[in-house]
Order: structure tokens, then sequence, then C-alpha cells
């Protein structure tokens, strides 16, 4: 153990005879200052785990983020991008709840089997690992593991060379998205609901990898912001009518109020004999 005292002066001890500042150099030559030895275990990779669920406005843009890797010296990272066809998804009931049901842990010991020996896209296998996984997680023996994959599609990264007005096809398939993997950036352009899958890994022990995913639910605002109950949506669009309705009760509430109050029974007459009743009494 090498350390300095509060003030922040070198440890001393004798070496051949002479006094020296002991250092992280000439220690191991000091055999009077104990030494020990000790491993910790490598229990390789791990990703936290956040809501693997997000929502987001069509229109937008959207960031993976949030996941932390522990375990590595060099991390190094890729993504990927997918579409879920809705109309397939619907058909076998692969909601966006169900998609992002699996866990990383889930994925880990499922991976585990598999990094035996390198391959070229490890994205692939997280892919169909994961498309697996789905396919328990739904529990029905007539749906295939062909038909989840079949909801799938990826989306590639946005190429310059595709333009809109002559590639309209690769454009919407593609570009549209502006999906960058150095940024783990996309545009939301529909609606729908975006999965993007994540490969970690260790630059100097390529095998110890770990994956992670983000499902993104995508909508329009008005959409997204129908938590509001939709008696506050006719209120905001028929507010004339509502101040109308408003100014028309409080005139019927003041005359009920006056309708409830008796008049009195004195006349004009009345009030002029106390008048004068009230003047001799003064006077007096």
């Amino acid at each position: 153990v090498y350390a300095n005292d509060k003030a922040g002066n070198n440890m001393k001890y004798y070496l051949d005879g002479e006094e020296v500042s002991v250092t992280s150099n000439n220690i191991w030559d000091i055999e009077e200052i104990p030494s020990f030895r000790f491993e910790i275990k490598h229990k390789g990779l791990k990703a936290t785990e956040p809501t693997i669920k997000a929502k987001e406005t069509v229109g937008d843009s959207y960031t993976f983020s949030d996941v932390t890797v522990v375990g590595a010296t060099n991390l190094k990272e890729n993504y990927a991008l997918y579409k879920i066809d809705e109309t397939k998804a619907e058909q076998i009931g692969l909601t966006a709840t169900v998609l992002a049901k699996v866990s990383y842990a889930d994925i880990k010991a499922e991976l585990a089997k598999e990094l035996t020996q390198l391959k070229e896209n490890y994205l692939d296998l997280y892919l169909s690992i994961y498309q697996n996984l789905l396919l328990k997680k739904l529990d029905n023996k007539a749906i295939t593991i062909e038909q989840v994959k079949a909801c799938f599609s990826e989306i590639n990264e946005f190429d310059e060379n595709i333009k809109e007005d002559i590639h309209e096809t690769e454009w919407k398939a593609h570009n549209q998205y502006n999906w960058s993997v150095s940024s783990q950036r996309f545009t939301v352009a529909e609606s729908g609901t975006y999965v993007i899958m994540a490969d970690y890994w260790e630059s100097e022990l390529p095998l110890e990898r770990v994956a992670a995913y983000r499902v993104i639910e995508a909508d329009s605002e008005k959409e997204i912001q129908k938590d509001t109950p939709d008696w506050m949506d006719w209120v905001k669009t028929n507010v004339v009518s509502v101040i109308l309705f408003a100014i028309a009760g409080v005139m019927l509430i003041l005359i009920i109020i006056l309708l409830l109050i008796k008049p009195s029974d004195e006349t004009l007459e009345d009030v002029d004999e106390k008048a004068e009743k009230k003047d001799k009494k003064d006077k007096k």
C-alpha cells in the first residue's frame, strides 16, 4: 500500500543504506514494506435496465440513452433500428407491451450459450434471440417464429445519395427516418412502434458482450395528449357557448333569489307617516 500523510508528504524508508522517498517504482525493492496480492473475478459486462418502453411524438427526434454498461475498460457499441409492421403484429397480438416484456437478463442468459466464437454480426444474433423470447411471451402454440420475425423491418442509416424526388420508395422506407448509428437518433416520421437494438462489447475481449433494447411507441401529438378527459376537449372547442351558458346560469340564480325575497307590506303612506312622527319627536 503506497500512501502520503495528511500534509502530502511521501513515505520514506532506507534503500541500500540511504533514506529515500518511497515511490511507485522503488516500493517493490524495499523488502521491509509488506505487500499482498488479490484477484477480482471478472463477471463480464452488464447493462442497466431502465424503462424499456418509451413514448414519442410523430415529427420529433428520438435518441437511445439511459443505458449504463459496467464491466468494460474500453467499451464499443453498435445499434440497429427496426419498424414493427402493425398489421402483422396485430394478427399475433404482438403489442408494444409484449415487445417490452423481455428483460436484458433474459437476452444475456441466451446470449451466453452463443458466445463461443466470433461472429460477423451480433445485432442479427440479438434480434434472433429477442424474437424467440417474444414467441415464448406470446404463449400461443399456433404462432410461429416466422410470424414474429415478419413483424420486424430494419431501417437503414440515412443515405445522402437517396433523393426524395428521385428514389421515392427507398426514401420512404429508410431516409425519412434520418437514422444515425453514431448518434443513436432517428426522426419519428410515422406513427407506430419501433425497436432499437444495442450491442456493447469490450474492445480487447470481443466475446465479452451484452445486449440492450428500447421499444418506442409513436403517435400523433393529439393522441399522446389524450390523457385529458373528453369533456375538457369539448370545453376547449366550445368556449363561446360555455361563456353564454355561464352568464345565463348567473342570471337564473339572481332571478331565483329575487323570487325568494319577500317584499315589504308597507305603503308609501306608511313610510310618510313614520317620517312625520320622527320629525315631531326630534323637535321635542
